[in-house]
């Protein structure tokens, strides 16, 4: 019987030795596969049997060598910790992107070809007609620099507008991204609950869905609970995501009639819904994002600054802006925020060429004193705009009146993409109409002076950073001031960037330390168990020597 006995103590430890060449071997073979975490198996002392008593207690004997289980070496607390950071980097990865796209459509202060530059040559020409103010190469100088400036101008607000539909594109593409982790973990959690259910470890499938995990932690703010069953519980924005074995789907709505942007929300619906009719609230359907809904900030500050999606949503805004769009609305957007005030400025300028070339007069009717051509001597041209709205005349001819600019109808708006060069000025036999003489003598250039003092006053476009009427600056300092707080902000995001790429490498540091899989440390263990598994079964090997002996050499 002690023979016997002896044999299953050795086939226990044989066991155990088999068990952690196992998973070393396992942890071998996944060193390069994404998520996978280190595993170790936990060995226990078996039972003990009494074999007598002494003076000084029981004498016993153990059993063997028991295998407790197969776990994965991994801290909650890291993980927690590692996912909440990468939500943040991601939000400002994704909005320091948008700022960079931006600054290439821009350029810098001192870049050739940049808005900057077009305006200056526009200045320039007008400049130059000082000098030569009937002359028709100087005129035409200004035609070709104002279209030019227009240009410029038209292609900024064209790239700025064409990133915002690529960002809406990524924006739905993130939905998709996270439904499919979603459901990834969802499903990953019928996987487990049943494995660990029937008595097996279900490491492997714990290592996909905290891999899962990791991956939906970047794309927006999640929190998450295990239950008894080894279920995982997801939480969105403070919203549930996945609970219950169930998965709460997030499809997209329009932010608002006639605009292709689009906005997350949880719904059934795979298709796109209609925006939210004005002054109507459907309670069935609930934004993801109910601080941008509500217009409420989204900063460090409020420490809601977290995930790609929520940066695209930020990056992208909530509409294609322009100079009458709100200070408050276009700043809650990095695109929106730099249409609005490219649009000011652009405006400001065409304006106030086109008020000292053209004036309104009493009760919006023309004036008659307006600057004059020298085309004509007896009857000079009058009420010529350099800049005209697309579709849209500066004269109603049926009214008898000026057509304003109505912030509700774009098309009466000299906002860029909807201005031209006025087509009367385009032929250079036509040159000379351009009204520049206030007089109408061929010399006079107080006009002229005019609009190159007012262009290098204070009394031009308001700031870009301050709403305050009173604040206003020359064209040049309000470009200047737009060029770099364009700048600002992306060093901003960049410098917190670079802080939390050293927070992430530390966590990183951490997590593979005690997570991760070391082929020396694995190499170290399998010799460890395979010296084990040897003695083990040397101990097999006498005791089955003795046993032959016993049965076999001592019968007679």
């Amino acid at each position: 019987m002690g023979g016997m006995s002896s044999l299953g103590i050795a086939v226990s430890g044989l066991n155990a030795s088999q068990a952690g060449l196992y998973v070393t071997g396992h942890n071998i073979a996944n060193m390069d596969t994404p998520g996978k975490t280190r595993q170790r198996v936990l060995q226990n002392e078996s039972a003990y049997t009494t074999i007598g008593r002494s003076a000084g207690g029981l004498l016993q004997v153990g059993l063997g060598t028991d295998v407790g289980s197969i776990t994965q070496v991994r801290d909650q607390y890291l993980d927690l910790k590692y996912r909440g950071q990468a939500s943040k980097t991601a939000f400002y990865s994704a909005k320091l992107e948008t700022v960079d796209e931006i600054q290439s459509i821009m350029g810098g202060l001192n870049d050739d070809g940049t808005p900057k530059e077009l305006m200056d040559d526009l200045w320039r020409s007008f400049q130059y007609l000082t000098t030569n103010p009937q002359g028709l190469e100087t005129r035409g100088t200004l035609i070709t620099s104002a279209g030019a400036f227009i240009n410029k101008f038209n292609d900024v607000a064209d790239r700025l507008n064409d990133y915002q539909e690529i960002i809406n594109d990524q924006i739905k593409s993130k939905v998709d991204e996270i439904n499919k982790w979603a459901n990834k973990i969802n499903q990953l959690n019928g996987t487990i609950s049943l494995s660990e259910a029937s008595g097996d470890h279900a490491n492997d499938y714990r290592d996909e869905r905290n891999l899962a995990l990791d991956e939906l932690s970047k794309l927006a703010n999640i929190t998450y609970r295990e239950d008894k069953t080894g279920r995982v519980d997801v939480y969105i924005e403070n919203k549930e995501l996945v609970a219950q074995g169930t998965v709460k789907h997030i499809g997209l709505r329009y932010v608002s009639d006639g605009s292709d942007f689009v906005e997350p929300v949880f719904t059934r619906e795979t298709d796109i819904l209609p925006a939210t009719q004005a002054g109507t609230v459907d309670e069935s359907i609930k934004p993801l994002f109910s601080d941008i809904a509500n217009g409420r900030p989204v900063d460090e500050a409020h420490n809601n600054d977290n995930g790609t999606l929520k940066g695209l949503m930020l990056s992208r805004g909530s509409l294609k802006a322009n100079y009458t769009t709100p200070k408050d609305v276009a700043d809650r957007g990095v695109i929106t925020k730099v249409q609005r005030e490219m649009d000011i400025l652009f405006n400001k300028v065409v304006t106030m060429i086109n008020d000292k070339l053209s004036p309104y007069g009493t009760n919006l009717l023309p004036d008659p004193d307006a600057p004059k051509g020298v085309d004509d001597k007896e009857n000079p041209s009058q009420h010529i705009e350099l800049f005209v709205r697309k579709t849209v005349p500066r004269f109603d001819e049926v009214t008898g009146e000026y057509n304003i600019e109505e912030s509700s109808k774009s098309a009466t708006l000299y906002s860029m993409g909807n201005v031209q060069i006025n087509p009367q000025l385009k032929d250079s036999d036509n040159y000379s109409k351009i009204p520049l003489s206030k007089s109408g003598a061929v010399n006079d250039v107080s006009l002229i002076q005019d609009i190159l003092t007012e262009w290098q006053s204070s009394s031009g476009a308001y700031s870009p950073k301050l709403s305050d009427i009173s604040d206003k600056q020359s064209f040049n300092q309000y470009y200047t001031q737009i060029i770099t707080g364009i700048g600002e902000e992306g060093q901003t995001d960049a410098d917190f960037i670079e802080n939390q790429n050293k927070v992430m490498s530390l966590l990183e540091n951490q997590r593979s330390g005690m997570s991760g899989i070391s082929l020396d440390e694995e190499m170290k263990n399998m010799m460890t168990y395979q010296h084990a598994y040897n003695a083990s079964a040397k101990i097999v090997n006498v005791i089955d020597g003795m046993l032959d002996k016993i049965i076999n050499g001592m019968v007679r």
